[in-house]
């Protein structure tokens, strides 16, 4: 936009930051971004894809800092100690930008199998949530396992994340949160 992010501020009041689902940016940049806008301008932001995209990604080419660990831990919302130390890292950029609410978007190979529910349910148990609202979008599959899906949110307090051209966002949900990701392309 025309005039950078002063002119963002001034023309609407809450945007989603994607660069930090590539490469974590400091705390200090996070803090300064929040310094920089209006006060009640509102911040969203992707999770680090660490904790989402298996290393194997091709996105993972991004990361651009030095991972440590075992990679094959990493993504899948696996409950490893790597994945659950690269959350904290998130929640401290998170706290830094005060952002609103922090979206954990996997990947369309992360498909509802019984390891990968299993999986999820536990990582979302054990992280620490530090009042941080989590939107959780699915892809691979999971729209035709929408109670499953529901519960899941429902009982981790999860913000079901939706392109509503693609799939219906649940009614019971108190929050909703709109990604749209343009027409035709492959099933999500």
């Amino acid at each position: 936009m025309k005039g950078g992010m002063r002119a963002y501020y001034e023309e609407f009041g809450a945007i989603e930051v994607q660069q930090t689902f590539y490469r974590l940016p400091k705390v200090e940049t996070m803090a300064r971004w929040r310094r920089e806008a209006p006060p009640n301008f509102a911040f969203t932001f992707k999770a680090w894809q660490v904790i989402t995209h298996p290393s194997t990604s091709q996105t993972w080419s991004k990361v651009g800092t030095r991972i440590s660990g075992r990679l094959g831990n990493y993504g899948l919302l696996k409950p490893t100690k790597e994945n659950l130390s690269a959350w904290d890292q998130v929640l401290g950029a998170y706290r830094a930008l005060r952002a609103d609410a922090c979206i954990l978007q996997c990947p369309p190979s992360f498909v509802p199998t019984p390891d990968n529910i299993r999986n999820a349910k536990k990582f979302f148990k054990l992280i620490a949530r530090g009042g941080i609202k989590i939107g959780l979008e699915l892809r691979g599959g999971w729209k035709d396992k929408s109670e499953l899906v529901a519960g899941i949110c429902e009982e981790y307090d999860l913000i079901h994340v939706v392109d509503p051209f693609r799939w219906k966002s649940f009614p019971k949900s108190r929050l909703a949160y709109i990604r749209l990701h343009g027409i035709g392309g492959g099933g999500r």
